[in-house]
């Protein structure tokens, strides 16, 4: 009986030892990995700056080296940086004419020569602008030629007597003949392409008709008169204040260029 007895005992043992042992197990198979935190890399040094003179923006990064895992503190969102920076101040350019050109030849109707001159440098940085218009006209020079007038029939002849535009373009508040000739004696007859409304020329309009001396290297008269509009009143609209102006008749399409930094960066 004793005998019995001392064997259940061990049997009993060893039982209680293996559930424990399995028990064991068990709870190290349900310890958690540790948390791994993100790693990120020190900040670059700062680029070159986007603008070569007056204000401008530098940029800088880091990069992540280690991902987070099993909950572990998340990544830095800015992994970018930018900041202000000027490399020295943009030098302040006002306008200023070429030369006039020579006088044309002296016309046989009107008594009147014409000649032009271009912007050869523009108005930048807050420079000033060019003051004057790009051509002048003198009325009253000698006449060596007997006046003659070839407008056909439907056009009306300019004062310079070689210009014709169409009959009905005088009288619209515009200047088609370029000697203003085409809105005299018009009386109460006016009638604008654009109602009551007025809108300003495109600026520096005129540069866009220029020739260019590729042998010089510079503007060497204009070719394009772009300050027509035959008639019409077809509008444009600046990019940044979206100012309207008239297109000249010549001009297929003209868009304005503006120049536009954005960042979604933090400043650093």
């Amino acid at each position: 009986m004793k005998s019995l007895t001392l064997v259940f005992l061990l049997v009993l043992l060893c039982c209680m030892f293996d559930r424990n042992e399995a028990w064991g197990r068990r709870r190290r198979r349900r310890t958690p990995p540790p948390r791994v935190n993100c790693a990120v890399s020190g900040w670059s040094g700062w680029g070159p700056c986007s603008h070569s003179c007056g204000e401008g923006v530098m940029t800088r990064s880091r990069k992540i080296t280690r991902h987070p895992m099993h909950g572990g503190s998340a990544c830095p969102t800015a992994l970018r940086g930018s900041a202000p920076c000027t490399v020295r101040p943009c030098p302040v350019f006002s306008c200023s004419w070429t030369a006039w050109g020579i006088w044309s030849e002296c016309n046989s109707c009107s008594s009147e020569r014409s000649r032009f001159r271009n912007v050869s440098v523009a108005a930048m940085f807050g420079g000033e602008t060019c003051v004057g218009r790009d051509y002048q006209t003198d009325r009253g020079c000698p006449q060596n030629k007997p006046c003659q007038t070839t407008c056909p029939e439907g056009y009306f002849s300019c004062a310079d007597g070689i210009t014709c535009i169409k009959s009905n373009l005088r009288c619209n508040d515009d200047d088609d003949c370029t000697d203003n000739s085409d809105e005299v004696d018009c009386g109460s007859k006016i009638t604008s392409p654009c109602a009551d409304n007025q809108y300003s020329h495109i600026p520096n309009i005129g540069l866009a008709g220029a020739g260019f001396d590729i042998t010089e290297g510079k503007v060497a008269g204009q070719i394009l008169d772009n300050n027509r509009f035959n008639g019409r009143c077809i509008l444009i609209r600046s990019g940044d204040h979206m100012t309207a102006f008239r297109k000249p008749a010549n001009i297929q399409y003209y868009g304005f260029q503006v120049p536009f930094f954005q960042s979604f960066l933090d400043k650093f």
